[in-house]
């Protein structure tokens, strides 16, 4: 389990990476830089939604990704300690 880097491969391009060409991905204990998909606060346990976005862990059966270090409105980007299958009360 972790998180893909940020950015792209390329300027022409909307991928991390393509056929051939390494990807970082941040693992456990890492802090990753992701955007949220709804508002996350900070303390929270996110896990990943359908677009690849930040978003709160709804009930104690979501896998949860890490947990967030700041809090984030829809759309912007925080920081994010991964840490899988935790739920973080802070």
């Amino acid at each position: 389990d972790g998180v893909s880097q940020e950015g792209t491969s390329d300027w022409q391009s909307t991928d991390a990476a393509t056929t051939g060409e390494q990807l970082r991905v941040h693992g456990p204990g890492e802090i990753a830089l992701v955007e949220c998909g709804n508002t996350v606060t900070a303390g929270a346990s996110v896990k990943s939604d359908a677009n690849g976005k930040a978003i709160v862990v709804a009930t104690d059966q979501d896998r949860a990704a890490g947990f967030a270090l700041q809090a984030g409105a829809t759309n912007t980007k925080i920081q994010v300690k991964i840490w899988p299958h935790t739920h973080m009360v802070i």
